[in-house]
């Protein structure tokens, strides 16, 4: 075995370069970026990086003519160091954690940049899962929002509420039981019926606004609403209907809600008075909340539900 051997998870990644120049058309910063091992990094940077200089010359003369020139170049580099995890680099992790890497450079506003430019090389060798239980298993408190979105868009998957991040990335490691959940509610259990239910799942989201509804309790109407009128669903298929509105909630990214009993009441009548009495607080607002949704649930069921 050589002395040498780089023991890095991705030895290919250990540095990332990002040669920067000023486009002599656009008059504006361009920039590629460069993977190298240990033995390339120490023994053949600079000749690495002129060859790429070379290449970008051609390409520009190729496309805009020889007479354009590039006089300005820049070049910064990052070591992908892997000691917690082989999916988050140390300087990835910090990110997470704080917002900023280890080392910064001073007066370069792209680092963040540079030091998460290697997952975009190493996204086809793992799921969306691997990527958010990976984030969970570093982060020991509230991370940074704006870095857990950068690192999930590699994968195609985003955060929806700043305050449920841990949940949601819970949400994601479990997509399959989420399926798997999805599934046992159906009348008939096969992958178009699946698929139809989610599809059926993401237009009531966006016909409701759920993503941006702040009422807890409407929500849960809704989606206890949806899964009683639904045709594809069956009622006698599920433990509980707290179980629906938590994988209803877990597919479509919203808050988990508690307000699993009140939305099995009968909807309240439109009068002030019940039996003589006035309505109770969850009754009154339940029925404001039914004046809010009837008007426009025809409509929408008569569309999305049948």
């Amino acid at each position: 075995m050589p002395l040498n051997l780089d023991t890095c998870p991705h030895p290919q990644l250990r540095y990332t370069v990002r040669l920067e120049y000023l486009h002599p058309v656009y008059n504006r910063v361009e920039y590629v970026y460069i993977y190298m091992t240990s033995e390339e990094f120490e023994k053949s940077y600079y000749d690495i990086i002129e060859q790429r200089k070379d290449e970008i010359r051609e390409e520009v003369g190729y496309d805009y003519g020889w007479e354009y020139e590039i006089t300005e170049w820049g070049d910064f580099y990052v070591e992908n160091v892997f000691n917690k995890n082989e999916i988050l680099s140390d300087e990835a992790i910090s990110l997470l954690r704080t917002g900023g890497v280890i080392y910064p450079v001073r007066e370069y506003e792209d680092e963040r940049e540079l030091a998460l430019a290697y997952l975009n090389e190493i996204r086809p060798l793992y799921t969306k899962e691997q990527v958010a239980k990976a984030i969970l298993y570093v982060i020991d408190k509230k991370p940074n929002v704006e870095m857990v979105n950068r690192v999930l868009k590699v994968w195609r998957a985003t955060l929806n509420r700043d305050t449920y991040v841990e949940m949601q990335l819970k949400m994601i490691v479990n997509s399959n039981e989420i399926d798997l959940a999805l599934g046992n509610m159906l009348k008939v259990n096969n992958a178009d019926n699946l698929r139809i239910l989610k599809s059926k799942l993401g237009i009531l989201s966006s016909e409701w606004n759920l993503e941006q509804e702040e009422d807890a309790h409407k929500r849960s109407i809704i989606l206890y609403r949806f899964f009683m009128e639904c045709p594809l669903t069956e009622r006698n298929n599920v433990r509980s209907i707290k179980n629906v509105l938590e994988t209803f909630s877990a597919f479509l990214s919203l808050p988990i809600t508690t307000y699993t009993k009140e939305v099995q009441l009968t909807p309240p009548v439109q009068s002030k008075k019940n039996n003589g009495a006035a309505l109770s607080p969850m009754e009154a607002r339940k029925q404001r909340i039914y004046s809010q949704i009837n008007p426009k649930w025809a409509t929408y069921k008569s569309q999305y539900l049948k």
